[in-house]
Order: C-alpha cells, then sequence, then structure tokens
C-alpha cells in the first residue's frame, strides 16, 4: 500500500479553520461550556479581528431612485412584460382593488 501522503493546507485554510475553532470556543464560553480567562477572550478578539471584517455602518452618500407608479401602471408593465417574453398575456387578470379591507 501507497504511503498516506497530505497536501500540506494553504494558508486561506489554516485560517479559516483557525476562526471556525475560536468562534466555537467563544460560543461555547458565551453559554457557560466551557471556561476562558479574559486574557483567552482578548486574544481570540484580536485573531478574529484579523481573519474576519468588521461589519460597520456605511453612509449613503448618493441618490435613491425611487418610483411610484399606480396599480394600473404596474399590471400594464407587467403585461408588457409577459407578452415581451412570449407568455399569454390575456392571463393576468385585472386588479382593480389591491388594497382590501384596512
Amino acid at each position: 500500500m501507497g504511503a498516506n501522503r497530505r497536501e500540506p493546507l494553504s494558508e486561506k485554510w489554516r485560517e479559516r479553520i483557525q476562526t471556525g475553532v475560536l468562534l466555537d470556543r467563544l460560543q461555547k464560553h458565551a453559554f457557560g461550556e466551557i471556561e476562558m480567562t479574559a486574557a483567552q477572550v482578548k486574544s481570540a478578539e484580536v485573531v478574529l479581528r484579523k481573519t474576519i471584517p468588521d461589519l460597520k455602518a456605511i453612509e449613503h452618500s448618493g441618490g435613491v431612485d425611487i418610483r411610484t407608479e399606480t396599480d394600473a401602471q404596474i399590471l400594464a408593465r407587467i403585461k408588457t412584460n409577459a407578452a415581451a417574453a412570449g407568455l399569454d398575456a390575456s392571463a393576468i387578470a385585472d386588479v382593480t382593488d389591491v388594497q382590501g379591507d384596512a
């Protein structure tokens, strides 16, 4: 039988595994399943900050294009798109009251 030859893990995979292990240990610590010292928690935090991007709030500085269409305009656009796609647009029912009872 041949020798068991394993390719060495790439650095990217090592980081993923390490990150997963750290997240697992921190979660277990948070749920009281294991004990960690403050130094261990801080060390894990430092490593995670280097491997997982922070999800910080961003500010939108551009404009926002909001279309306001009537129900009839939306229905007409749906029928036009259906016909362009080769569908039978007559199968689409006319909707006169989409709001119902409020």
